[in-house]
């Protein structure tokens, strides 16, 4: 099911239905085999810590496991709290090797203290996730995942970086919101750019029954129902999709949106 390769290149390993199995790359053998309860949950994913001491598991069940690189090969046991039930589909150690991401295939991404076990952020990633690949400095991640209506699929670029720090406060959505809310009591024609970035990049959602995306009560702009599911998300700024690629970016823009839109027709 998942294959991870050491920092060195020279172990691999490998994750199955109830078995875990470590490889010398260059004698071509087994050195190391752990086996579990054959009913129990799954191997899904695998990753290498950046100094290679240790390598982590992700399970069918929500189970994060970490095991060390040593000759005692133990897993080290962590109290991982609020784990999800959803398969772990990927798993990534950020470069300090303190604190790994990990992705559910429900789209729900979590970072984890390794050290602890607990979970320092989390974000949702609308609709159901097939696979994943995450940027090597953790900042970025891609997702392979079903539309929301139809078939095919979409392949969506996320900022992790940014998400996480949202909910973490260091970037808090309600400031965006009301830096937004004071844009609608002044005299300017048009929002600044800088408030028209965050918001549709934030916290701006798409409403599927009128096909307005809208920040709360305002609506920004509207598509025919061909381009539904091509919409940027809130935390992603690129979709590819199989008519092309989108990217949504308003930093440079006047716009009169929302509340501003009567000005489109006042005169010059």
């Amino acid at each position: 099911m998942s294959v991870a390769f050491s920092p060195d290149d020279t172990t691999l390993v490998s994750g199955a239905d109830n078995e875990l199995i470590m490889w010398s790359v260059d004698a071509w053998k087994v050195i190391w085999r752990a086996t579990f309860e054959p009913a129990g949950p799954s191997i899904r994913s695998m990753a290498f810590s950046p100094d290679g001491s240790r390598f982590a598991s992700g399970l069918s069940d929500g189970q994060l496991h970490l095991w060390n690189t040593t000759i005692t090969k133990e897993m080290i046991p962590l109290p991982w709290r609020g784990r999800s039930q959803d398969p772990i589909i990927s798993i990534a150690f950020l470069t300090d090797g303190k604190k790994a991401l990990t992705a559910m295939a429900s789209g729900d991404i979590r970072l984890f203290d390794v050290e602890t076990g607990d979970i320092l952020g989390k974000f949702d990633i609308p609709g159901k996730i097939t696979s994943v690949a995450v940027s090597p400095d953790c900042s970025h991640l891609a997702s392979y995942q079903e539309t929301r209506v139809v078939l095919p699929h979409y392949i969506r670029i996320w900022d992790v970086e940014n998400a996480l720090a949202s909910v973490q406060g260091m970037d808090k959505e309600d400031t965006i919101r009301s830096e937004f809310d004071n844009e609608d009591r002044s005299g300017s024609a048009f929002y600044s750019p800088r408030s028209v970035q965050l918001a549709l990049s934030r916290i701006a959602e798409y409403d599927y029954s009128t096909g307005f995306m809208k920040v709360d009560d305002r609506n920004i702009f509207w598509t025919s129902p061909d381009f539904y599911e091509s919409v940027c998300d809130p935390y992603n700024p690129l979709v590819f999709g199989p008519y092309g690629t989108t990217l949504m970016d308003y930093s440079s823009m006047n716009l009169c949106i929302g509340k501003k839109w009567v000005n489109c027709w006042l005169a010059q």
